[in-house]
């Protein structure tokens, strides 16, 4: 089941954007609900309620769509729901690439664009669903892709950094990168960043939400900086 929910203080908007989701998605395989403030969005995230994607208006009356996509990517440490902010204005770009949107949509949301961008994310959140399998230690272990935010590679030693923690695997960086998912960016020979976990960059380094700040190499700061900067205007 993909979640979606429609955050927005318009409740005509709401209802039809629900519409037009149902419509394009009758069975089964995707479900909504829809919040007139970002307050009760919070609310019941915080009590365990998890969405896929959000598609969030910026002006929300008493709180912003801004600070609602920080308190989900900050307080409450989710990396993995996808945001899609939605306007009626166009110049929030660089204000928005903080919390890390799959997209912008400007009002009237045009409907072909919206789906679009949900059959993208369906692809990608079964993409994520794939494990990490390795053997670490004695065992043997299988990690969503979803929740890793990076490897390192030491010599012949590597590192899977999760959300949960870190541990040694036994396996080769290279290996990996060609397994991995979409999403998944070499910065330099001993790392490979998953894109969510990146909380903002430079031409020389990114820093993640799990508090790390890791080099790009110079011979990758090109095609580092061209994928990030079309991840950040998709």
């Amino acid at each position: 089941m993909f979640c979606i929910a429609v955050c927005d203080d318009d409740a005509v908007f709401c209802t039809t954007t629900e519409a037009i989701i149902k419509k394009n998605y009758p069975g089964s395989e995707v479900s909504t609900a829809v919040f007139l403030t970002g307050e009760k969005l919070c609310e019941v995230m915080e009590k365990g309620a998890y969405f896929d994607l959000i598609l969030l208006d910026i002006e929300l009356g008493s709180t912003s769509g801004v600070s609602v996509g920080k308190s989900l990517r900050e307080w409450m440490n989710n990396q993995r729901t996808r945001i899609i902010f939605i306007s009626s204005k166009t110049e929030y770009a660089m204000e928005l690439f903080q919390v890390h949107p799959f997209d912008f949509l400007v009002k009237p949301v045009d409907e072909k664009k919206l789906i679009s961008d949900i059959d993208v994310l369906l692809k990608t959140v079964e993409t994520e669903n794939r494990c990490y399998e390795c053997r670490s230690g004695g065992e043997h272990l299988r990690v969503s892709y979803g929740d890793i935010a990076y490897f390192e590679s030491r010599g012949r030693k590597l590192t899977v950094h999760t959300r949960e923690g870190k541990f040694d695997a036994y396996d080769r960086l290279d290996d990996v990168q060609t397994d991995a998912p979409e999403g998944f960016v070499r910065i330099h020979k001993s790392y490979l960043v998953n894109d969510l976990y990146i909380r903002r960059w430079n031409p020389g380094e990114v820093e993640m939400v799990t508090g790390e700040t890791l080099s790009i190499s110079e011979s990758r700061r090109k095609a580092v900086r061209e994928y990030l900067m079309t991840k950040g205007n998709r």
